[in-house]
C-alpha cells in the first residue's frame, strides 16, 4: 500500500486540486449573477471580494501555479463566511450548516503547505518549460469555466414572492408566484417563526427563538436550556435574502408586526408575557406592555392606531394604543387564541381559538366581543383547530388554517359564516393571500411543503417542497 500511495501521490495530489478548483469557481457566478437559485450581490461587497478571491483562485489552484497563496486567499475566505453566515446561526457547523466552509478551509490550509504539485504549471515553469502556458492557460481556464457551465436562463424578476419561514431548518425560502417554484432558501437563525414586511417591501422581519420547541402541556424542566443569544429580529433585505442586522427585542419572539410608517416594530416575547415596542431606526425597545401569559398573535389595526395582541394562555386579546403604548383592555374571546386579522376599514377583528375550533368576532373600533364562527366540517381530528388566518384584500373572504385538522376555511365577513373548507395538507399554519386575491399559500409543517390554493376553484394546484417544518409566510409583490 506504501509503494502504491508514494507512486500515485501526486497524481492524487492533481486530482484534488483540479477537483477542488473546478467546484469552488461555481460559487463566484452564483454570487454575481444570481445563479443556481442564488441572489446576485454588488461588486463592491464582502461577497464581491469572495466573488475576486473565487475566480483568481480556482483557477490557480486547479493548473497548480501560485497554489500557496491561492489557497491562503482561499481559507481566509473560509474564515469569513463562517463567522459572517454562519456562525450567527449556531455554535456548531452541524448546526449552522457551515461544515463545507470548515471543509474547504482544511482543504485549502493542506494546499498552503503542500504548494504547487509535481503535476502543475508551476512546476513546469520553475523547470524551464512552458515558460509562456501560464499567460494563455490561466485565463482560458477561467473564461471556459465559467462560461462553459453558465446557465441558459435569465429569468425576469417575478411580480410576486413569497416568503416563508421553516422554523425547523432555520431558513427561509423563497417562492415564485409567477411559476409556483422555489427562487431560493437562504440562513436565517434558530427557530424563524413570524414574518412581516416593511411598508415599502424593501426589507422582512423575522422573530428568531432560541428557545426549544415545546408543544401545549410539555413540562419546561424536560426541555434543554434556552440559548438566549440567539434570540432576536432578523432584518432580511427582501432582494438579495441576507440578514442586515438582529435587532434584540425581549426573549423568545414569536410573531410580530409593524407600523404603517415603518418607524415602530411590535414583538410578542412569549416567554416574558409582554409586548415590546421597537425603535427601528436605533433598534432599542422603547416601551414593554405586559400582557397575558404566551403571548403569540400581533397584529396592526390597519388605521394604525392600536395594535392587538393574542394571549393563548389567557384566551383572550390584548388592546394597546400604538401612540401612549398603553394598554387600553383585555378582551376575553375564548379558548387558546393564536392569530389575529383585521378588515382593511378597521371595523371589525377575527381571531382564531385553536381549542374552540372557532374564531372569534370582536368590534375592534369598541375593543368589544361580538360572537363565534364555528368552523366545522370533516378533517383529519375530530375538531378543527385553527391556527393562522388572512383576509381577502377586497374584504369579502377571511381564510383560516386549521393545523392537525389540514383543512383551509373560507368564511364569509358579511354573514359571519363559515362556507366552505378544502384539504391542504398536514398541519397547515401561516397563511398568505396574493394580492389579486386569486391565490393563497399555506405552510404544512410535518410534510415540510407550502400548498398553493386556487381561491376561485377552491382547490390545492401545487405543493412546493421547502425548508424543515415551515411556519410563516409572508408576500412581497412589486410592479
Amino acid at each position: 500500500m506504501e509503494r502504491f500511495q508514494s507512486r500515485f501521490a501526486e497524481s492524487g495530489y492533481l486530482v484534488l486540486r483540479l477537483g477542488v478548483g473546478f467546484l469552488f469557481i461555481f460559487h463566484a457566478p452564483q454570487k454575481l449573477f444570481g445563479w443556481w437559485n442564488s441572489p446576485a450581490f454588488p461588486v463592491l461587497s464582502l461577497r464581491g471580494l469572495a466573488c475576486a478571491i473565487e475566480i483568481v483562485a480556482s483557477p490557480l489552484i486547479a493548473v497548480g501555479l501560485f497554489t500557496s497563496y491561492a489557497a491562503l486567499f482561499g481559507a481566509a475566505e473560509m474564515v469569513g463566511a463562517y463567522y459572517v453566515v454562519h456562525r450567527t446561526i449556531g455554535s456548531l457547523p452541524i448546526g449552522n450548516r457551515g461544515e463545507l466552509a470548515v471543509l474547504y478551509f482544511f482543504v485549502f490550509v493542506y494546499m498552503f503547505f503542500r504548494g504547487d504539485g509535481e503535476y502543475s504549471l508551476g512546476h513546469l515553469m520553475r523547470t524551464g518549460a512552458a515558460k509562456t502556458a501560464g499567460a494563455v492557460l490561466f485565463p482560458a481556464l477561467t473564461l471556459a469555466i465559467v462560461i462553459l457551465v453558465a446557465p441558459s436562463r435569465n429569468d425576469p424578476p417575478p411580480s410576486a414572492r413569497v416568503y416563508v419561514t421553516n422554523e425547523g431548518a432555520g431558513t427561509l425560502t423563497v417562492i415564485n408566484a409567477d411559476t409556483q417554484s422555489v427562487i431560493t432558501t437562504a440562513l436565517l437563525g434558530k427557530r424563524p417563526r413570524g414574518i412581516a414586511v416593511s411598508p415599502d417591501q424593501k426589507s422582512l422581519y423575522v422573530a428568531l427563538s432560541g428557545s426549544p420547541p415545546a408543544g401545549p402541556g410539555v413540562d419546561e424542566k424536560t426541555l434543554p436550556p434556552p440559548d438566549r443569544g440567539a434570540d432576536g429580529i432578523g432584518e432580511v433585505d427582501a432582494d438579495t435574502y441576507q440578514i442586515k442586522r438582529i435587532i434584540h427585542s425581549g426573549t423568545d419572539p414569536e410573531q410580530i408586526a409593524i407600523s404603517n410608517d415603518g418607524t415602530r416594530l411590535y414583538v410578542a416575547n412569549e416567554d416574558a408575557a409582554q409586548l415590546s415596542v421597537v425603535d427601528l431606526k436605533t433598534g432599542n425597545v422603547i416601551a414593554a406592555v405586559k400582557i397575558g401569559e404566551e403571548p403569540e398573535g400581533v397584529t396592526l389595526r390597519p388605521d394604525g392606531k392600536i395594535v392587538y395582541v393574542t394571549s393563548e394562555a389567557d384566551g383572550a386579546v390584548f388592546a394597546v394604543d400604538t401612540v401612549t403604548n398603553q394598554l387600553l383592555k383585555r378582551i376575553e374571546v375564548g379558548h387558546r387564541a393564536r392569530a389575529i386579522a383585521f378588515l382593511p376599514d378597521s371595523s371589525r377583528a377575527y381571531v382564531t381559538l385553536e381549542n374552540d375550533g372557532a374564531i372569534a368576532v370582536i368590534d375592534s373600533l369598541k375593543h368589544e366581543f361580538l360572537q363565534l364562527i364555528p368552523l366545522e366540517g370533516h378533517g383529519n381530528t375530530p375538531k378543527s383547530r385553527p391556527m393562522g388566518i388572512a383576509v381577502k384584500p377586497d374584504s369579502s373572504m377571511i381564510f383560516v388554517t386549521t393545523g392537525s385538522f389540514g383543512a383551509l376555511f373560507f368564511v364569509d365577513p358579511a354573514r359571519n359564516q363559515a362556507l366552505a373548507s378544502i384539504p391542504v395538507g398536514q398541519r397547515p399554519w401561516g397563511v398568505g393571500v396574493l394580492p389579486d386575491g386569486k391565490t393563497a399559500y399555506t405552510a404544512n409543517g410535518p410534510s415540510n411543503d407550502v400548498s398553493v390554493v386556487d381561491l376561485e376553484k377552491r382547490e390545492v394546484i401545487k405543493k412546493i417542497a421547502v425548508g424543515d417544518r415551515p411556519w410563516g409566510i409572508a408576500v412581497v409583490a412589486r410592479p
